[in-house]
């Protein structure tokens, strides 16, 4: 599934390689998870940066709420959600 960017596989600083399991939800691959991850890919070739954005919260102009990750956004439904700002931030990496 890694291999045809269905799921993300992390290489780390002793060359082993681990599937991180924020992108499962009870054993299953998040929908969606693997569309954002090619797009993505267009931006930037790097799976610890695409970890770090599906991790991350997205900033908010709301003083004092901090919205949920992409991956949770994934979770919740909102998958054109996240495929717009994934197609947002692999433009701006790309720049």
């Amino acid at each position: 599934m890694a291999g045809a960017g269905d799921l993300l596989a992390l290489t780390t600083a002793d060359g082993h390689t681990v599937y991180p399991s924020f992108q499962l939800d009870h054993g299953v691959v998040v929908e969606h998870l693997g569309d954002v991850l090619r797009i993505l890919r267009h931006g930037i070739d790097d799976p610890w940066a695409w970890a770090l954005w599906l991790t991350g919260h997205p900033s908010s102009p709301t003083p004092g709420f901090t919205p949920p990750s992409r991956v949770e956004q994934l979770r919740a439904g909102e998958a054109q959600t996240v495929l717009v700002a994934a197609e947002h931030t692999a433009y701006a990496w790309r720049s």
